[in-house]
């Protein structure tokens, strides 16, 4: 079980920043939060490519994700909490709750610390 993972910033699609549509992998090479968990998870980016959420990853590679992604029944338009909640914070999360950058990144460190008990470091710089 995966322990630890890197988001890169410089491919991290999130909020308004990065090209492209926020997907696991868009076609601009940009990842949002549950794309980087898939890749180091060992899901191939041909997986991960032009797919929105993890439950929606075909089911020969969806158990690659943690199991606390598998531990509910997806009701076709809902989504299990822990995904809903990851997402909400990289992609939704408006202003007047997360501000900066920085805020993001330390909302979803704590999220994924406390919902997956998953270490998660920010590398490199940002292209803008």
């Amino acid at each position: 079980m995966i322990t630890q993972f890197e988001i890169d910033r410089s491919k991290w699609r999130f909020a308004n920043h990065g090209n492209g549509i926020t997907n696991l992998l868009n076609s601009y090479g940009y990842m949002c939060c549950l794309g980087f968990l898939g890749r180091a998870c060992g899901i191939k980016d041909s997986e991960l490519s032009q797919v929105g959420k993890p439950s929606q990853v075909d089911d020969e590679w969806k158990k690659l994700f943690p199991i606390e992604f598998q531990k509910y029944t997806v009701i076709p338009g809902m989504e299990e909490s822990i995904q809903s909640t990851l997402i909400e914070i990289n992609d939704h999360l408006s202003n007047n709750i997360i501000n900066t950058r920085e805020e993001r990144e330390s909302w979803l460190i704590a999220g994924f610390k406390y919902m997956l008990s998953i270490d998660v470091t920010f590398t490199g710089c940002y292209n803008d």
